[in-house]
């Protein structure tokens, strides 16, 4: 699976005035979690649980997915 664009994540959820913890709660995620996912730390997630953050935030899957990858966070 190719690597997501994690900091599009942070900066959707920040956009829309929201906290981690309140990201978290409405998408039925956990904070650490969120965190992982935001930071590109986690193992690579579902491509359900990235569409849901995605529609939560008013876009779409595939634009956390651009042309060229995005480098993991080592």
């Amino acid at each position: 699976m190719p690597l997501y664009d994690h900091v599009k994540l942070r900066t959707w959820r920040e956009d829309a005035g929201e906290t981690l913890t309140q990201a978290a709660a409405a998408c039925g995620m956990s904070y650490p979690w969120l965190v992982k996912l935001e930071t590109g730390k986690s193992d690579p997630p579902r491509l359900d649980t990235l569409d849901l953050l995605a529609r939560h935030y008013g876009h779409e899957l595939a634009e956390l997915f651009p042309a060229e990858p995005v480098q993991a966070v080592s």
